[in-house]
């Protein structure tokens, strides 16, 4: 079986569409399948990492100017177009080139700018089409489409696919990396012995663009601790305010270390006892884990996701206002010595995702080849 996932990161997209989309692959490529990546050389991109991690990644061309991507995008009519970098047809053609006349069984697309134009362009370059989507906001031409938001229903997307299209929503089917899955039973067994908190990690983005992270140690800095924790700041190479966070750090009375481009995050989830982060893709990473989290919501496509958390009561939320300093503050305090609301959150977290999620979409996936090839389907998961 042959796979052509199309994603991107960037300084403004971030990283979790590129990380999820990698732990479909690692998962799709133990099914036996020939995975290619395409993404476009958007600054901050991930394309070495893709490469890194034993796939095939083919670049596409890095935009001009963000002048020109914002004039040739703005007819389009749904959300972030200005993560794609140029008019959403001529992505298409882009990709239609490398695809070329040897048709994918699947193309896979995780990117919040490209909808039903797109994918209608490469329809017949293609067998099928997936869908990796959690804004559930445009019209999508696919076979299959997977939202792994909290409680989403099949019926958001009534007016966005056609009815022959297989929906797999909830975090029934979040794609959690294999690496979170392993330790998953230790850190419940670790979250249950909880005290107090030790230690906090604090994971604002890929490349945390408003410097949120800095924000944060001003926070955790008003907090007055009995025991001082370790805090463990994760930043990629692509983070724009390191000497910033560098001077807060050194001058913090806290115990900071900064970590980059770490590949053991399933391991520092383990020993934290809370969570600092935004909304994307690695909240359910962190559900998995059963770590209890801050949410702070940076951008507009994250809110659905911090919201279905916070009323689950798995987070905390904090606006990206003038009071979230005093707002981080106040959540972290409220979770210190609480031992009862701990435990709330981390039992309600644990139960929202489980780390069986890609295997059951690529389960979904090979059971659909079966019905293709009028074989006996076998699902995974």
């Amino acid at each position: 079986m042959k796979v052509v996932i199309r994603t991107d990161a960037s300084t403004n997209i971030g990283g979790g569409h590129v990380m999820r989309c990698l732990a479909l692959a690692k998962e799709l490529k133990r099914s036996g399948a020939l995975i290619t990546f395409i993404s476009r050389r958007h600054n901050g991109n991930l394309n070495q990492l893709i490469s890194k991690k034993g796939f095939n990644v083919v670049e596409l061309q890095k935009p001009n100017s963000k002048k020109n991507e914002k004039s040739k995008n703005s007819q389009n009519s749904h959300t972030d177009y200005d993560w794609l970098g140029i008019a959403e047809i001529k992505d298409a053609e882009d990709t239609i080139k490398i695809v070329g006349c040897n048709k994918p069984d699947w193309l896979i697309v995780d990117h919040y700018s490209l909808g039903e134009k797109w994918e209608n362009r490469l329809r017949s370059h293609v067998k099928k089409i997936m869908v990796i989507d959690d804004l559930a906001n445009r019209k999508h031409d696919c076979d299959m489409l997977l939202d792994q938001t909290y409680q989403r229903a099949d019926e958001e997307y009534t007016t966005y696919v056609d009815k022959s299209c297989v929906l797999l929503v909830g975090t029934k089917y979040a794609l959690i990396r294999h690496q979170f899955k392993i330790l998953r039973e230790r850190a419940i067994n670790r979250r249950s012995k909880y005290s107090t908190i030790k230690n906090v990690l604090v994971t604002m983005g890929s490349t945390d663009p408003h410097d949120l992270t800095s924000l944060v140690i001003d926070a955790l800095s008003k907090i007055n601790w009995v025991l001082k924790p370790e805090i463990t700041l994760v930043l990629t190479s692509n983070f724009p305010h390191i000497q910033n966070v560098n001077k807060k750090a050194l001058l913090s009375k806290l115990d900071i270390s900064i970590k980059k481009n770490v590949s053991n995050m399933a391991e520092l989830m383990l020993e934290a006892d809370i969570a600092i982060g935004c909304s994307g893709s690695t909240s359910w990473e962190r559900c998995c884990m059963g770590l209890p989290t801050v949410i702070v919501i940076d951008s507009s496509n994250q809110k659905a996701i911090g919201m279905s958390l916070v009323e689950s009561g798995a987070a905390f939320l904090v606006s990206n206002t003038s009071q979230i300093v005093e707002g981080i503050s106040n959540a972290v305090d409220k979770l210190k010595d609480n031992h009862k609301y701990y435990n709330v959150m981390f039992k309600t977290a644990i139960k929202l995702a489980d780390g069986q999620g890609v295997k059951r979409v690529v389960g979904r996936i090979i059971n659909q080849e079966a019905i293709v090839d009028g074989k006996l389907a076998r699902i995974l998961g």
